[in-house]
């Protein structure tokens, strides 16, 4: 299934401590079909350069920078409109995933026609030492049950492209 591009969408934010952990978390994954949108969004650190070095190496990496700090939700559209992969999954850059979870969720998507999903998480330190059990979310929802709690995680979500168009 390896075949439908999914592009990764990771802002960064003076995380220069955890961003390569973050991209490498990416490239590990067993679904390989896929493009890393990293956006640098004028952090103070050396995050763009750590990023910018990384990329060297790494093809599927599309390094950009903001013109100004637009905060993480306006970084995530600009994500959206550079992406061009029928999916599109969210990553934080002090975040990152297990080496299954885009063949999980992507295979799940196509098998249920679902245009989003997301995933249970779990909270870790600096070291990668969980720091708290995981967060089992719920297997469905409604807008309402998200009123009273919303508990999806941005770095779990993924979604069809098509979505965001709409």
């Amino acid at each position: 299934m390896n075949y439908l591009l999914c592009s990764v969408i990771i802002p960064a934010y003076n995380c220069k401590s955890f961003i390569v952990s973050a991209l490498q978390s990416v490239l590990n994954q067993t679904y390989d079909n896929i493009e890393i949108i990293a956006i640098n969004d004028c952090s103070t650190d050396n995050t763009l350069q750590i990023i910018t070095d990384f990329a060297k190496t790494h093809d599927q990496i599309r390094v950009y920078q903001n013109k100004k700090n637009l905060g993480v939700a306006k970084t995530r559209n600009r994500g959206f409109e550079l992406a061009s992969g029928k999916y599109i999954a969210l990553l934080d850059g002090d975040d990152i995933w297990e080496p299954d979870k885009l063949q999980k969720q992507i295979a799940l998507l196509e098998k249920t026609g679902c245009d989003f999903c997301y995933a249970s998480y779990s909270y870790i330190n600096s070291t990668g030492i969980e720091i708290s059990s995981a967060h089992v979310v719920p297997e469905s929802c409604a807008f309402f049950d998200l009123l009273k709690e919303n508990f999806i995680c941005c770095s779990s979500v993924v979604l069809k492209k098509e979505l965001i168009e709409r």
